[in-house]
Parts: structure tokens; sequence; C-alpha cells
């Protein structure tokens, strides 16, 4: 008897049940796998997965384009390689590794038919957390290259919250005052990066004079910094510490990835870890409000969030906490951690020359980061737009989401228990003001210490040209308080 054919997955709606913030006007779209392809054995299973996906791909994209995100439920992807091999079938260039990475960020064995798979972070927690900080970005903001496209696969939900926010930058945008958001689009951003000599050899493989040379060679600005200590004793350079620094845009109008009928969808492009303090509280003040944290679970962290915003010791210990996954697990990484970290704060520029910036021996930008540009009641106004923009929902086991990084930022969420996430980076987002090409693939190894030639080209924006202009900073403390986690 012939097998019944086998059903197409559908689109739907997410459910209330499925949300723990918003609406399902904001939610992503739901492309829902049938019952009975579960039944399917694993050798069966993902050969029908990767081509049912590579079916629907225009679909999947048009969606995106729609929405920003998609969710794959019940398609029960049970391993890394699944679901590298999942992602490879949307038919998107592969992301196998880019410069600077963060510590935390290694890619798993790479299969050649297969996306790279990447850990969310390997030596902190990044969902069902202790701390209060909820800090939404761009994915790959302090990296010189962004994927269009961020895919993460659920391997395992945390037993109280853990869910990614979701940020509508769009909508976000959209929401601010006219002065703000034609500031936020008129403005390119300067990203300062830091990393030890030791770290550049021991992920990149790479050398800080050859780095020098190819940052001279490509527009993005680079300088040594040294631990006044170790200057002249032995070993000095291994005690050195790289520093980069780049523009990001503001606002980024990336193309639509399919429909030829849609615009442009300018959205939102930063890190809310350049945010101060106020604006941080004011952004969880936001979720509160909507409703997010609330009832008899949540107690202890609400209780535990009021003791960290009154003492700041209790803030420290609580990020220790959500650290030591990674001390259990990647001692030895940790401890380079620390020791890295160590170095950087000690550091101090040279002023002797050492540094190169476009081929100018001792120059450097002058440019201004996100939260050095913007005023703290432009950044509260900025935290509370994402707030009042975001969605969550809850994991489930094998659930894959898609992200267009161009126009949704993200963030896991606080909760309880352990959560493992995996992440694949595909396409990439091309952005106005950089165009970086600097990354581990474009060096030479064999031509380390030789000349480095490097096709790139970053026009600079008039900001990284003029002085600096006086930021006028208020000394409020922030609105966030305790009454408010009661």
């Amino acid at each position: 008897m012939c097998p019944s054919p086998r059903p197409p997955p559908r689109w739907r709606c997410m459910l209330p049940e499925e949300l723990s913030l918003g609406t399902w006007r904001t939610a992503p779209r739901i492309l829902q796998l049938d019952d009975r392809e579960q039944t399917r054995s694993p050798r069966r299973r993902a050969p029908a997965a990767r081509e049912a996906l590579s079916s629907l791909r225009a679909e999947v994209f048009e969606q995106l384009d729609a929405r920003g995100a998609v969710l794959l439920r019940g398609w029960r992807v049970r391993s890394a390689a699944e679901f590298g091999e999942m992602v490879a079938a949307l038919g998107l260039p592969d992301l196998p590794d880019y410069f600077p990475a963060e510590p935390g960020r290694e890619p798993l064995a790479p299969h050649p038919s297969a996306a790279t798979v990447w850990p969310t972070n390997s030596l902190r927690r990044t969902g069902g957390y202790l701390s209060h900080e909820i800090l939404p970005h761009t994915e790959n903001y302090y990296a010189l290259q962004q994927p269009r496209l961020v895919v993460f696969w659920c391997e395992r939900q945390s037993l109280l919250g853990g869910e990614t926010l979701l940020v509508d930058g769009n909508l976000a945008l959209t929401s601010l005052r006219r002065r703000l958001r034609a500031r936020l689009q008129r403005l390119a951003f300067t990203v300062r990066r830091r990393l030890t000599c030791r770290r550049l050899r021991r992920r990149h493989q790479v050398e800080f004079g050859a780095l020098l040379e190819a940052c001279g060679a490509s527009g993005v600005h680079a300088r040594l910094l040294r631990d006044e200590e170790a200057r002249e004793a032995r070993g000095a350079a291994d005690r050195g510490v790289a520093e980069l620094a780049f523009q990001k845009p503001g606002v980024v109008a990336a193309a639509p990835l399919l429909s030829t009928r849609r615009r442009a969808c300018p959205a939102l492009c930063l890190n809310c870890s350049e945010f101060g303090a106020a604006p941080r509280a004011a952004l969880l003040q936001t979720l509160l409000e909507r409703g997010m944290f609330a009832g008899a679970r949540w107690a202890m962290h609400r209780l535990l969030w009021r003791l960290a915003l009154r003492w700041p010791l209790v803030a420290w210990a609580l990020r220790k906490l959500d650290e030591a996954p990674g001390w259990l697990r990647h001692p030895r990484a940790m401890f380079d951690l620390m020791s890295d970290d160590s170095l950087i704060a000690r550091c101090t520029p040279t002023g002797t020359g050492e540094g190169r910036s476009s081929g100018e021996r001792g120059s450097w930008v002058r440019g201004r980061t996100l939260g050095e540009t913007l005023t703290e009641a432009e950044q509260e106004e900025l935290a509370r737009a994402l707030g009042a923009s975001a969605v969550a929902f809850h994991w489930h086991r094998g659930d894959v989401l898609l992200l267009d990084n161009a126009r949704i930022l993200h963030d896991g969420l606080p909760g309880l228990g352990f959560r493992s996430l995996r992440v694949a980076l595909v396409g990439e987002c091309v952005l106005p003001q950089s165009r970086s090409r600097l990354w581990p693939g474009f060096f030479d190894e064999q031509q380390h210490s030789e000349r480095i030639s490097i096709a790139f080209r970053m026009p600079h924006a008039n900001d990284a040209t003029r002085g600096p202009e006086p930021v006028h900073r208020t000394t409020r403390p922030p609105k966030f308080t305790n009454d408010t986690l009661a």
C-alpha cells in the first residue's frame, strides 16, 4: 500500500498562550510542520525538512520582509549538524568567522555541506540568567561584518523565562520624536573594540603588526595600547592591547530579501550596552509596565533586582553567578578572559607614535560612540521605544527562529534553569558607512611580517573628521524605582 502524501507545512499566527509579551500582530509568523512528520526517523526526517524549507524559501523570505522574523515550529531539529544543513537550504552565503569575535564565540565543528553553527556564548549565560540588565542589540554590532540573517535553534529551553526578546527596529524608529529620528538617520557612530595581542594570536592567529598594516590599507583605525609597568619589561609585546575604531550607521535601510514590491525598510542599528544606567533601567521599567516578569514565579528575580539596584555589590554578584557555568565547563578560557580584561583595564594610550590610522603615524579617530553622542534623555526615549516595540515567545525544543538582522534587534531574557541555543549567521548586511572586508580569512598567514593588501574602502563620515562636540548630560537619578518591582 502506498504511503499517504506528505502534508506541506502551513503558515499560522502565534497563539496568545505561546506569547510572553506582545500580540500576534507583532509576533513572528509560524511555519508549522504537521505532527505526523515528527514520527519520521532522523535519517528520513532531516532530508525531508531540508527539501521542505528549500521549496518554501520564497515564502520564508517574503514573511521576513513583511515581519522581520519567522519561527519554524514542529520541525524537531535534533542536532547541530541537522540545524546547519537546514540553514544551508536557505541558499545564502555562510559566515564562517568574523573579526573581532567576542570571547565565548568560537564555531563548532564545521560540516562541508552545512552552515557554520555557533554557541550563543560558551562562557556566560545569554538567557535564563539572574541579572536585571536586558540589552537588545544588532548582531555583530562590534564586528566588522554583520550577517543579514541570524538563525537560532533551541536545543534546550529554560525551566522559567529564557525567551529571546525581539525588537522591531522599524517600529521603534517610527515611534521616536521627529527630531531624534532625523538625528539617528543622519549620524554614523564610532564603534570601539579592544582586544589583547594575546587574544589576537590565540583566537585569530594574527600579529598586531599585520593587523595594523591591514587597517591602514582598509581605513579602519587602529592603535596599540601598552601596560605602563611593562613597556620596558621582557615580553612587553604580549602585554599590549589592540584598539580598533570603525563606524556604524544609526539607521540601516536594507533592501528586501526577495520582494521587489516592498521598499527598503529603515530600522535602528545599535547595541544597548552603549546606554548608561538610567536608560537601561528605563528599558526594564517599560517591559515591567507591559506585564513582563509578573506573578509569583518571578518574585525571587524581582527581589534580587531590587537589591541589585540599591547595592552595586549585589549586581556584581549576580553577574558572577551568571558566569559560573563558564568556570565549570571552560576554566582555562575564563581565566584567560579575566586576565585579558585586567590587562585592558590597566592599559593606556602610548602617545609615542606606535598607533597608526589610515596610514598616518600617530593619528587616531576622533568620532564619538552612540553613548557619547546622545544625551541621557535621548537614550531614555530610545530605550522606552525599544521596550514598547518588543515581543517575546516561549521556546519549544527543536524550534528554529529566523531573524532579519537589518530590522530586528534581540537579546536573551532572564530566567531560571539551563538554556541552550545555537546560532548560524548567513548573508551579509551591507552598510553604507561601513563596507568592511577585514576578517581572518583575508589575512595571508605566510606574509604576516610583510606588506598585506586588502581590497577594502570605507568612506569617512563627517563626524570622524571634525572635532568632538560637547555632550550635554544630565545627572538626575534613574526613574526606575524599587516600587516598580513590588
